[in-house]
């Protein structure tokens, strides 16, 4: 593979690293495109996002991993503009530049926890992206879920002392330490779309032809707990139209080494499938 830096957007001030095949990739394989986790820059809890663009780009993708603006190497966008809708019009910036420049004309948007929110986003919004990844996504508690939470709880004398000590360690704390605490969960709580609306745009994209995967880990609890509640979670039926991986043994940024490297092969896999050398041969792109 071979990479090099792209500055693109508004007064080119959002940076990447373009990982390429060093020989001719796929004809017409989409663009992978991969942005910040969390307050993380570009390369990715564990360098995972890296170690994903040289893997794919083996296998004849190109693969953008840059910085949405005001975080790592790109400069804060200005305007008038949310959040959420900043990071979207960072990544219609980043297709844009793709197409211009390199003749790419499809996408296959990652998002990372929090990053979710950015792929689906753009998902929605542009009908480039031909295939979206949800890594440790949204998640809502089922019944199954929650029967089996309480039961593995109520039986473990482990977790009652864990309990017992933590209860004890909050009533030595100051009010004021106390509300620092819910100020914290405040700042890291996330707005998740109810299942009802969640379900409603994935209909929209899956009639729309996106290719979807989510993964989730183990270490996703107490939100996903078994293999499976992707699809008992949500009112549609989506077996058959979208793809779930489970990995109980990982934590949520699969921060183990081997546990890291069996997902950076499963998502190659996937894209491969769906996307690569065979695809276009049989549908004649």
């Amino acid at each position: 593979m071979k990479e090099r830096v792209e500055a693109f957007g508004p007064r080119r001030g959002l940076t990447g690293i373009l990982t390429e095949p060093r020989s001719a990739g796929i004809a017409n394989a989409p663009a992978i495109l991969l942005t910040n986790v969390g307050i993380q820059t570009r390369v990715g809890p564990g360098r995972i996002w890296v170690e994903l663009a040289r893997r794919l780009a083996a296998s004849g993708f190109p693969v953008l991993r840059f910085d949405l603006s005001g975080m790592g190497d790109s400069a804060v966008r200005i305007g008038g503009a949310s959040e959420s809708e900043r990071a979207v019009l960072d990544m219609r910036d980043a297709m844009d530049h793709l197409e211009r420049k390199h003749g790419v004309r499809q996408f296959v948007v990652i998002g990372f926890c929090s990053g979710t929110d950015v792929a689906h986003g753009v998902a929605l919004a542009d009908p480039r992206v031909a295939g979206m990844i949800w890594i440790e996504g949204y998640a809502y508690r089922t019944r199954r879920f929650l029967v089996r939470w309480y039961m593995t709880r109520l039986l473990s004398l482990r977790r009652w002392r864990r309990y017992a000590r933590s209860v004890l360690a909050r009533l030595r704390l100051t009010a004021e330490q106390q509300r620092g605490i819910g100020e914290e969960d405040r700042i890291f709580r996330r707005d998740y779309p109810t299942p009802e609306l969640l379900s409603r745009q994935l209909e929209e994209l899956v009639h729309r032809g996106v290719q979807i995967l989510a993964v989730y880990s183990g270490g996703a609890n107490p939100t996903y707990g078994y293999g499976g509640q992707f699809f008992e979670m949500l009112p549609g039926d989506f077996r058959g139209h979208i793809d779930e991986i489970f990995v109980p043994e990982a934590d949520h940024l699969f921060s183990v080494l081997d546990h890291r490297r069996t997902l950076v092969e499963r998502l190659a896999v996937w894209i491969e499938e769906r996307f690569g050398e065979k695809q276009s041969l049989r549908t004649g792109t």
